[in-house]
Formats: C-alpha cells, structure tokens, sequence
C-alpha cells in the first residue's frame, strides 16, 4: 500500500507501521526506504532506526548514499545511533569511507562533509586511520577542490581522534615537503 499511496498518505502509513512494530511491520519499512518519494524514505529510515533491528542496518548503510541530503542525513544519524558494537563497526568504516571516497563527495554540503567525518571518528580503528592518513597525503598540481576539502577534513578528523597514532600521522604530515599537506596537518594539531 506504501507504494500506491500518495506522498503525504505514505508517509502517514510508515509513522503508523513505525508504531506496529512486528516482523511484517518491518519488512514494509524496508521496503518503503526504496520509495520514489525523498520524505517517505526518510521517515522509513528514522523508523527502522527506532525499531533497531540488526536485520535492518543495510538499509541504513544504503540511506548514506541516497540522492536527497535528508535521506543521507536520517541515514547518517540512524547509523550512528544503532551502530554500536565493535564488530559492526569495520562494516560502518567501509561505507562511510566509500561514501566520502567517491563521486557524491563533491555534491555534499561542508556541513555533510563534516558530519560524515565526525561519524569516521566515532568508528576509529586502523582502516580509518590508513584512509585518512591517505587523504591528508593526497595532492596534485592544479589543486582542486574536491582534494583540498577532503585533505582538511581528512587532518582534523585526524586531530579528533583518541587514538595515539592519528597524531603521529599528524605530526609526520605536518613536516610534509608539499605545503597543502603540511598546511592542513599544522593547522589541525
């Protein structure tokens, strides 16, 4: 029914099966998180976030990618909110860094951007670590924007961390022969 209904009547519905709460309840979210309409999405994502069904957190992951911001801003808190154990946390890593290592990066707004650094370094660990050692390193002729921005908010990602190791990678950056990267390491530490 979520399907055929109009927008503001699908949205109504997944508040209603928000509320239900059963398996069948569920699988009707999910299935509204493909829905054509941005909001309806967004509101299925907020609930299976509510619900927090571990069975649910691919389509969560899916939401990062999502073509409207407020879906990838729902997606974004939802996996935030119910991601939490150490196990889950290589598989949040990896979409996060596939989001902000592709083509959609340039899309995103400096307040996105920003946020889906700060959930890097909620996750922490050595594939985060190496990915924004990487990015804090990359340079080319002719600059770019897209490179600039991610280089500083690969560093204070970085400098947000509590892991020791990311100011080593700080400090050894911030004596960089490039002066973009020993810029954006010097201005982080």
């Amino acid at each position: 029914r979520i399907d055929r209904a109009p927008p503001a009547a699908a949205r109504l519905l997944v508040q209603v099966l928000a509320q239900v709460g059963n398996a069948d309840a569920e699988q009707a979210l999910a299935a509204a998180t493909s829905h054509v309409e941005a909001r309806v999405r967004k509101e299925a994502i907020s609930a299976l976030a509510q619900v927090g069904n571990p069975n649910s957190r691919p389509y969560l992951l899916r939401a990062l990618d999502d073509d409207d911001p407020q879906v990838r801003a729902a997606g974004l808190h939802a996996v935030r909110e119910s991601f939490g154990a150490a196990s889950e946390n290589r598989a949040r890593a990896e979409r996060l860094l596939a989001v902000l290592g592709g083509p959609r990066f340039a899309e995103q707004s400096v307040v996105e951007r920003r946020a889906y650094f700060d959930a890097l370094v909620g996750v922490g660990g050595p594939v985060v670590l190496a990915t924004l050692d990487a990015w804090l390193g990359l340079w080319r002729l002719g600059g770019g924007g897209d490179l600039k921005a991610r280089r500083e908010h690969a560093a204070q990602a970085l400098a947000r961390m509590s892991d020791p190791e990311a100011l080593v990678v700080l400090k050894r950056r911030s004596r960089s022969l490039i002066p973009a990267v020993r810029g954006a390491s010097r201005k982080a530490l």
